[in-house]
């Protein structure tokens, strides 16, 4: 379908198709823009008053008339609609007007829940957006001559449209600032004084940021041109408010900090990418270019104290035992973008990487120097052009130069070096402003190819017509089309192993065969990208911003069944994405505009018995490499005519040349083509269809089917309700399978073995299917014996969970997982309820110790929608018991209100029943969701009375029993540590360690260790602390689970911050984040990326990327509805800005810390937030106020341990730098106010009313 394209900021333009469209009349664009505008449509009066409103109405009417012949003469017929005398254009039709995409693109932010004025972090891609498509002035440049109406309705159109520009650009800059990102708020201060350059609002933000980045000298150049511009053009001087900011410039005189000693040589080198290339391009210059570019390095490095060790044409070696190695990096990059190069146009020579690089000990027996050059020279290899990349050795030797931030690259493991690297790149306003690709050594490339078997044979046109394709900007979506085994997935695969490298950011295989709802392909390609949803915004929207930028392939796996709806979100995808390309594999097309078709045939195939060479043939080639797998004794040479015949029987068809080629054990290849030429017809169409040609593929599979023995065929058509991987053992167990059967069937390719299971091939299931369905008792017994299998299964793993049996139940569960989940759907539309309370149990012990509670609510989400649909009231305690495990998942997952509201719903239905044991788990759940809330109290009570039922009901003695006890008492403690009773708290804790290990159910002892080593941290046994907390690692590891690993690194951060070991800190607490997203669990997410701004800010130094993380921890604190968090988050938010200099953004976050803890109704996290105000007021020169805070916070009653540390140490930095009669003076004022008092105060001054 043709697309009209109406541009009207800036000069107007009308495209079809990106082609411009000539109409013979001026007024044609007006006519067409006053329609894209207003949207609606207009009387043949109106619009001729409108454009012709200086001449008579019969004359402005006949001039309409021609005016609209005109444009459909033009080919926009279709797009313009006349009816009824009213004129409006065709919006059924595909039409795109920029105004209108500009426009939606401002109002998506009145939908994020704030006032207009304020911005979010999901405001700013929507108004990034509509930035982009401000080209100019409405209609710019566009003159219409007697026409005064349209004049007039023009220009208020384009004075609106610039003020909502303008705003748009003010609330980027603020809203960059907020996040932390200040060089982009630099650029979109820049844009908005380009619009409106006497805008003093915006002269003094970009001053404030030049200031905060270090830029001194261009915030006193702005502050002169903007003077100047007012002095010449207003004869007025710029506000007092800009003068005292630029005074305060002036007095902060920024120096070069001191020439240090370095603690260890430091390495830099440096070449420049591809300049084999760039040497080509200058030929006779390149003698000339290469001296001025060694000069610049000579020069440079003596200025910042390095020597040059070797010069190889454009690969340079600078040590440094003295200087500044980073001032000197980014130093030499602004020169050579500063330097002229004569003639030559050399943008190829801006991208020098430069890697530094230094021993990781002080001692002289470290590496030589040979040994760190060649290490450094290899991770040269795997930067990219205009990068500045160093070890963690450098970040803590040297210091940051002015406007620079740090961007950590993670680990890398390269050949020839020990270990994984940590490395880092220098990001600073004098570098070139790419966004580089991840390394180059493929350490974070995803790749997930599946392994497939037998070998990969032919296919050469295919994969390099795909290749063609691929690489065409042109093509986004490429479906192979073809009927089921033909080797669609297979080509797919082949084609993305060849071309991995092309795709910086990885290539993925979602498998999409066991989805049946196309709304679950998102949560399919999210578990892929190993991505976890976050905020209130959208699944399809979440992932279209996070692979918005990624260079990768996608590849989607049996497409077929959920074209329709799926490919909307294929769509959705290419129009978020630029470098996104997208393969699937499907058995019918999509019929998307952006769908290219690539129809995928059967292998060539010899045209007679007699062709020449037709052992090269890649069906002859399939079928000889099956049957020798099969038979090692085959000959090719004894059987080609019958092979021939075979695969032009099955016309090429690769799984009916397998399926053919597995009977050589058995039959000849003569009677295989006997066979098979039984059902020649439908392989003999001279034109196939889509639909013929899956038929032809039933005629394969029939042909297979009459082959089988009567026991082969009921066992075969038995194994169809297994939809996943399965062992001999149950097959046995279900279908009476046995093991000689099971490998006779794999023989003959109609099952596939590995890993020690079976798998009935995928184009295959469906057919078998079909014929167990056909046989309705069979299919009915069969159903039945797998559902029974499972729920003992289940029962027994149950048991073995809460044994020294814990690690191999568990394994075995791993393995077995979509196959109980496919008994459970079927048990939930049974109505089998009382199976389901027999084996829910272990399910829910299962996803716990995996941490896989999002997985897990699932199971109980589906059963609870069955259970609501029924409405029995006999059902009400299986409905409660579910009910609490969906709960206490959803707590899990962070939605503490939420899963709350279940869990005392469940509770309130347990004591109506006297339902003792489902009490106790209630009580025990509701206790630790309290301890995860604070309320300690509350939760001491639950667990108490859980304690209590257990000791007082005689409850069947288990396993089971013993272990939920010992988690009791795990809680118990953890919940005494809290509230100061230590000697208790470690008792408990003890207890429940020595009963979780007498009984073997060591995931029980992760809880009581981490206790323990909270204990030990607490009473400053650091080192203790640590062993314990690593001995609960080592556990959570052996059983995979991902919460407590993640709980576990971040207690391990806390314990090295304590003991001065900062890097180790970091690592530890950005692993605990990558674990905690894998989970789910968003709240815990939300903590994590709190202690890691925490780390940013307080140890490496980087304000900006603090600021942008606790913003990104209290939005999702906030979505959670965990106010408690965001008073914590809006608390550390304040000091980041603090640290940055923008005082105005700490005062208003430490209100809005305040006002949510008033809102909690919570003394002390009021004093927590009250705290707040105690940095504000010593950044604001204000310490005496900031004293009597200390004083009066110290000593309140309800002080929590941690602020109150806070406040000591407040009050201690307070009192060295205040004299003795002050600080007697602020105790006085602490004893004679109160709470209140201090609180209207603060709420009531002048800066919070205006705030």
């Amino acid at each position: 379908m043709s697309r009209l394209t109406i541009s009207l900021l800036g000069p107007p333009q009308i495209t079809l198709d990106g082609v411009p469209v000539k109409i013979s009349t001026l007024r044609a664009i007006p006519l067409l823009a006053y329609l894209a505008i207003t949207g609606t449509s207009q009387t043949r009066e109106t619009l001729a008053s409108l454009l012709w409103s200086d001449s008579t109405q019969s004359h402005a009417l006949a001039s309409l008339r021609t005016t609209l012949w005109r444009i459909k003469s033009a080919g926009l017929d279709g797009w313009i609609l006349t009816e009824n005398d009213e004129i409006s254009l065709n919006y059924h039709k595909s039409l795109e007007i920029d105004v209108v995409d500009f426009r939606t693109k401002i109002n998506k932010c009145t939908t994020h829940g704030h006032p207009p004025s304020q911005i979010c972090l999901y405001c700013i891609p929507a108004l990034t957006d509509a930035i982009d498509l401000y080209h100019g002035e409405f209609m710019s440049g566009f003159n219409l001559s007697k026409a005064q109406a349209f004049d007039d309705w023009r220009l208020q159109e384009s004075e609106t449209l610039q003020i909502i520009y303008l705003d748009a650009l003010e609330r980027l800059v603020k809203g960059h600032r907020t996040f932390g990102d200040f060089n982009l708020a630099i650029q979109f201060a820049r844009t908005w004084l380009r619009h409106d350059r006497y805008n003093e609002t915006a002269q003094y933000d970009l001053l404030q940021l030049y200031m905060i980045t270090g830029q001194r000298a261009a915030a006193i150049n702005q502050y002169k041109r903007f003077k100047d511009f007012l002095s010449h053009d207003l004869g007025i001087q710029p506000s007092d408010e800009i003068t005292n900011l630029y005074k305060q410039i002036l007095r902060e005189r920024l120096t070069l900090p001191a020439t240090p000693k370095v603690k260890t040589p430091v390495f830099l080198i440096a070449d420049i990418e591809k300049a084999a290339l760039l040497w080509d391009k200058v030929g006779d210059e390149k003698a000339n270019i290469l001296s001025i570019y060694q000069n610049i390095f000579i020069e440079t490095s003596k200025r910042f104290g390095g020597q040059i060790l070797q010069k190889s044409e454009d690969n340079i070696t600078v040590l440094f035992e003295n200087g500044q190695p980073l001032h000197c990096a980014v130093t030499i990059h602004l020169k050579i973008r500063k330097t002229d190069w004569g003639s030559a146009d050399l943008p190829d020579i801006r991208l020098i990487r430069m890697v530094l690089y230094s021993t990781a000990t002080d001692d002289d027996g470290g590496d030589n120097f040979s040994m760190i050059t060649h290490s450094a020279s290899k991770l040269l290899s795997i930067s990219w052009g205009g990068q500045i990349v160093f070890s963690e050795q450098i970040l803590r030797l040297l210091d940051q130069p002015p406007g620079a931030r740090i961007k950590d690259l993670g680990f890398h493991t390269l050949r020839d070096i020990k270990g994984p690297v940590h490395l880092y790149e220098l990001l600073h306003p004098h570098l070139p402003a790419i966004e580089h690709p991840p390394l180059q050594s493929g350490s974070s490339q995803f790749i997930n190819f599946p392994n497939l078997s037998p070998a990969f044979v032919g296919r050469e046109a295919e994969l390099k017509l795909l290749a063609e394709l691929v690489e065409s900007p042109d093509n986004r979506i490429i479906s192979l089309v073809g009927p089921g085994g033909i080797g669609k997935t297979r080509l797919a695969v082949q084609f993305a192993t060849q071309v991995a490298e092309h795709f910086s950011d990885g290539v993925l295989f979602i498998s999409l065969a066991s989805i049946q709802d196309p709304d679950h392909i998102p949560i399919a390609l999210a578990d892929t990208l190993k991505f976890s949803f976050f905020g209130p915004s959208g699944q399809n929207e979440q992932l279209g911003n996070y692979l918005h930028r990624m260079k990768a392939l996608l590849v989607f796996d049996n497409f077929e069944h959920l074209r329709q709806e799926g490919a909307k979100f294929l769509a959705f995808l290419i129009s978020r994405t630029h470098q996104l390309k997208i393969l699937v594999t499907t058995r019918e097309r999509l019929n998307m505009l952006a769908e290219t078709i690539m129809e995928i045939r059967g292998l060539p195939v010899p045209l007679s018995e007699t062709a020449e060479n037709a052992e090269i043939y890649s069906s002859i080639r399939l079928f000889q490499q099956n049957a020798q797998r099969i038979s090692q004794r085959f000959s090719l040479e004894m059987n080609l005519s019958a092979i021939i015949r075979i695969c032009q029987l099955v016309n090429g068809h690769p799984l009916g040349i397998i399926l053919a080629s597995s009977w050589v054990r058995v039959y000849s290849c003569s009677q295989i083509d006997e066979e098979i030429n039984k059902n020649i017809d439908f392989l003999t169409c001279n034109a196939p269809d889509l639909a013929l040609r899956h038929r032809s593929l039933r005629a394969v599979f029939d042909n297979s089917w009459e082959l089988l023995s009567q026991s082969e065929r009921i066992i075969l058509s038995r194994l169809s309700v297994f939809r996943a991987p399965f062992t001999s053992h149950t097959a046995q167990g279900i279908c009476d399978a046995s093991p000689q059967v099971l490998g006779d069937l794999n023989d003959k390719s109609l099952l596939h073995f590995q890993n020690n299971r079976y798998e009935i091939l995928e184009t295959f299931q469906q057919y078998v299917q079909g014929k167990l369905e056909a046989i309705e008792d069979e299919y009915l017994i069969t159903r039945t014996k797998f559902i029974d299998y499972y729920v003992d299964f289940c029962q027994q793993k149950g048991q073995e969970l809460n044994t020294a049996l814990q690690r191999k139940a568990l394994e075995e569960m791993i393995s077995e997982i979509e196959n109980i989940r496919t008994a459970w759907n079927w048990l939930v539309n049974s109505d089998r309820w009382d199976d389901i309370r027999t084996i829910k149990q272990s399910i829910m012990i299962y996803h716990v110790m995996l941490g896989s509670f999002v997985q897990a609510r699932e199971f109980f989400r589906l059963a609870l929608s069955r259970l609501n649909h029924l409405n029995d009231p006999n059902l009400d305690l299986i409905h409660a018991s579910i009910l609490q495990d969906e709960s206490w998942m959803t707590v899990r997952i962070g939605f503490i209100t939420e899963g709350l509201q279940g869990l005392f719903s469940s509770l309130e239905t347990f004591r109506q029943y006297n339902s003792s044991w489902d009490i106790v788990l209630s009580l025990m759940f509701l206790a630790e969701t309290h301890r995860i809330l604070r309320n300690h109290q509350q939760g001491k009570k639950y667990i108490d009375e859980a304690l209590q039922l257990i000791d007082s009901v005689d409850f069947p003695r288990s396993n089971y029993l013993v272990a939920i006890s010992a988690n009791c008492k795990s809680i118990l403690g953890m919940l005494l540590i809290a509230l100061g009773d230590y000697d208790q708290a470690e008792a408990n804790l003890q207890s429940s360690l020595a009963t979780h290990r007498k009984i073997g159910t060591y995931y029980g002892t992760i809880l009581p260790l981490q206790g323990l080593g909270r204990l030990a941290y607490l009473n400053g046994e650091f080192i203790r602390s640590r062993d314990l907390y690593l001995q609960a690692l080592e556990t959570a590891t052996n059983i995979y689970d991902q919460r407590g690993m993640a709980l576990i690194h971040n207690n391990l951060a806390a314990i090295y911050e304590a003991i001065s070991s900062p890097t180790e800190a970091y690592h530890h607490v950005l692993i605990a984040l990558k674990l905690s997203k894998e989970t789910g669990d968003r709240r815990l997410a939300a903590i994590i990326l709190n202690n890691i701004a925490y780390d940013q800010l307080s140890y490496l130094m980087h304000p900006s990327e603090a600021i942008r993380t606790y913003h990104e921890s209290s939005t999702i604190f906030s979505e959670l509805g965990d106010l408690r968090g965001v008073t914590y988050s809006y608390y550390d938010i304040s000091k980041a800005y603090l640290k940055v200099g923008l005082v105005d953004e700490a005062r208003n976050y430490c209100l809005r810390s305040l006002n949510t803890a008033l809102t909690l109704d919570s003394i002390p996290l009021v004093l927590h937030a009250l705290h707040g105000f105690v940095h504000l007021y010593t950044n604001t020169n204000e310490p005496e106020k900031a004293l009597r805070l200390c004083n009066f916070l110290e000593n309140h009653p309800q002080i929590e341990p941690d602020t109150k540390k806070r406040v000591i140490v407040s009050r201690v930095e307070l009192e060295i730098i205040l004299p003795p009669e002050t600080i007697q003076s602020a105790r006085n004022w602490s004893k004679s106010t109160n709470l209140q008092d201090i609180i209207d105060h603060v709420l009531t001054s002048p800066i919070a009313q205006r705030l």
